[in-house]
């Protein structure tokens, strides 16, 4: 990728990934002005307002398909999709308490690594109250 072009795609990518609803609204934005000059296109031509719209939205091929395009062409796709995993994940974890302490007990490093058991751990988070699954 040459220096000039990565100078440019480079902020836009970071807005992406770290301001997704700003970039999302700037998204929205952008096409509704498109939308809005095709529109006024076709009345200048003699279109009712109705049949005006119809015929931009045929031209930019769907809102929501032209704003998958220009989301997949950012290239940052697989790492927001990461962030919306993780956060799936954590939210899923803290609903759930017995099942975390049950997940993070079994996956601890130092309990594979001396052989501990778990359960005794279970067992003590279950008689304080914490429900397991």
């Amino acid at each position: 990728m040459r220096m000039e072009h990565w100078w440019f795609t480079a902020p836009l990518k970071f807005k992406s990934i770290f301001r997704r609803r700003r970039a999302e609204q700037e998204l929205d934005e952008e096409l509704q002005f498109h939308l809005e000059h095709k529109i006024e296109e076709g009345i200048a031509e003699g279109l009712s307002q109705e049949q005006a719209r119809e015929r931009a939205l045929r031209a930019m091929g769907g809102l929501d398909q032209r704003k998958e395009e220009i989301r997949d062409t950012r290239r940052v796709h697989w790492l927001t999709d990461f962030f919306d995993d993780v956060r799936y994940a954590v939210r899923s974890l803290r609903r759930t308490p017995g099942l975390t302490v049950f997940v993070d007990e079994t996956t601890d490093p130092s309990c594979l690594r001396t052989g501990a058991d778990p359960l005794p751990v279970l067992k003590t988070a279950m008689a304080a109250g914490i429900s397991a699954p």
